[in-house]
């Protein structure tokens, strides 16, 4: 039997999200979400999550988009932050060196937003990141700062690009995300591209080394459209296991993964128990 844990990113991010994210809720598609403190729908999001206590809620840390709740200069200093004081998509993952004034910055913004759910009445099941910010390796010991501080147990593991669904030619829906905001880095050849895969497993494998030691993690991570696609492929893997898909409704270039959200093309797989982040 499979546990699976299927969490909505993103409550908080816009009324329209939160919506769908409510509707998913209600037709008991998702059994986990993650709020976003510094969105533009935080006050709904709490509404959301007050009247739902059937679901898991965590902390979806937010470094890529909207405005900081600290203000900090360093931010700004560092170049994470536009011309409007909001975070730069993609920005942070161009820092050359993440120094201890930024890692101290990055800690008190995080503390922020997780004391800004907390204060609204919210119980974090666990911590995940917008874009998983909070599995860069240089940041490690802010995360395991906060989660002890908060006193939170569980967090969303590192994900591992996989060579074998890679290497067999799995399905896999094309995916064109708006790139608008973003700090785009220049294109690679082939050969970098790989040796850059290898580079991302070697240093997700050195990460979950460390959080199995200090938190509870999921035994898999997959995008819920990737398990679904893929289940002939991958469900020796996941068998006796618990597992978290990733889902993020009414986002544009999410449509298809919505759809199967809805559709509950999991529920057509066998063996699969659906969970919360309270029970890992």
């Amino acid at each position: 039997m499979t546990q699976v844990i299927i969490n909505a990113d993103d409550l908080g991010i816009s009324l329209n999200v939160n919506k769908r994210i409510e509707e998913a809720i209600a037709a008991g598609v998702i059994t986990s979400s993650t709020i976003m403190a510094n969105g533009s729908a935080f006050e709904d999001a709490v509404r959301i999550a007050k009247q739902h206590p059937e679901i898991s809620f965590g902390a979806h840390l937010n470094i890529i988009e909207f405005a900081p709740l600290t203000n900090s200069r360093i931010f700004q200093n560092n170049g994470l932050l536009n011309a409007n004081g909001e975070f730069i998509e993609g920005a942070i993952y161009l820092v050359p060196h993440y120094s201890e004034e930024l890692k101290r910055a990055i800690f008190e913004e995080f503390d922020a937003q997780i004391s800004k759910i907390t204060n609204a009445g919210i119980n974090i099941s666990h911590i995940d990141s917008h874009q998983h910010t909070h599995t860069i390796y240089d940041l490690r010991d802010v995360i395991l700062a906060l989660m002890q501080k908060h006193k939170i147990l569980r967090v969303r593991r590192c994900r591992i690009p996989s060579i074998k669904l890679m290497l067999l030619g799995a399905k896999k829906e094309k995916i064109i995300l708006d790139k608008s905001k973003a700090v785009i880095q220049p294109k690679r050849n082939v050969v970098w591209r790989r040796f850059h895969l290898f580079v991302v497993k070697y240093q997700c494998y050195r990460w979950l080394q460390l959080f199995r030691s200090k938190a509870k993690i999921t035994d898999k991570f997959y995008a819920y459209h990737t398990l679904c696609d893929n289940w002939q492929l991958l469900k020796r893997s996941v068998d006796g296991k618990c597992v978290e898909l990733m889902c993020h409704p009414a986002h544009p270039s999410y449509e298809f993964e919505t759809q199967k959200v809805f559709n509950k093309s999991l529920n057509t797989l066998s063996d699969v128990r659906l969970v919360t982040y309270n029970d890992l």
